[in-house]
């Protein structure tokens, strides 16, 4: 990633601080993390307004999250519109379509990373009733949301245990404190700061809530521990959990080492709305 300059990725600066891959007028993809960062996963901002046609990815797993606009995903049997906040994780060799019901943004976390158009197939696949139910599609009724069902190829789960050390040029700023490091990725305030993307290197983060915020966390490497309302979910490389505001939880890792994880923030993360308990 040379000429990479750290930024807020809003869109007067998106095309000074990662690589763009502009298919055309209607598609651009924004590499907010690439495969070339040592990391086994990749991080993309899709800027679309064009349906994409079917097809399906033999080793990834991804995890798509809209920030901004209303998009539609077709999969066999089943059909969701998923505005912003929302999510859906899916698994390898699931075909789907996605519509864009208007001008959209989202984010796209693939595990494992492959530059584009590499592990993108479009011929048909006839996948099993078994590997089509493992399309996690959110239930947005509820405050706390998990997907423990998506897995990682076995193949991956060695390599994934070792945390690279994340460039200074992938991140705006840092902030170190007892028992976790944040990255922040990206924000964008030409949007009122809606949205915000972090990592999180967490051993034992605080016990804590947020009066407005609500946080998507997706664990990238390890496992962590995470307490919400009293509940206690262990969730692996490539799960995830859902928090909406008000809802008390506590993240550590279950080894000595950091669990890391990917944040998103909506509206963007603010200091004045962390609240200890």
């Amino acid at each position: 990633m040379n000429n990479r300059k750290a930024a807020y990725f809003d869109a007067r600066h998106l095309s000074q601080a990662c690589n763009i891959e502009t298919i055309n007028t209607n598609l651009t993809i924004y590499e907010l993390i690439s495969p070339e960062a040592q990391q086994h996963w990749k991080i993309e901002l899709f800027d679309i307004c064009e349906n994409v046609s079917s097809h399906y990815h033999k080793l990834q797993t991804q995890i798509i999250i809209v920030l901004e606009g209303r998009v539609k995903f077709f999969g066999e049997n089943m059909a969701v519109i998923l505005g912003p906040g929302q999510f859906i994780s899916i698994p390898p060799q699931k075909v789907h379509a996605i519509h864009p019901q208007e001008h959209v943004r989202f984010l796209v976390i693939n595990i494992p990373g492959f530059n584009h158009p590499d592990d993108v197939f479009h011929e048909y696949y006839s996948y099993t009733k078994a590997e089509s139910a493992a399309f996690v599609v959110a239930d947005w009724d509820k405050k706390t949301i998990v997907d423990q069902q998506t897995q990682i190829a076995p193949q991956l789960i060695e390599t994934l245990k070792t945390l690279p050390e994340i460039p200074q040029e992938y991140y705006i700023f840092r902030i170190d404190e007892s028992g976790y490091t944040v990255f922040t990725l990206a924000s964008d305030p030409s949007m009122d700061c809606k949205w915000s993307i972090a990592i999180l290197d967490i051993v034992d983060a605080p016990k804590h809530f947020h009066k407005t915020g609500t946080e998507y966390f997706l664990v990238l490497n390890g496992e962590l521990s995470i307490e919400s309302d009293g509940v206690l979910y262990l969730l692996q490389a490539g799960q995830s959990i859902h928090l909406g505001a008000n809802v008390v939880h506590h993240l550590q890792s279950t080894h000595s080492s950091p669990v890391r994880v990917l944040c998103i923030n909506y509206p963007a993360f603010d200091p004045k709305d962390f609240y200890p308990v």
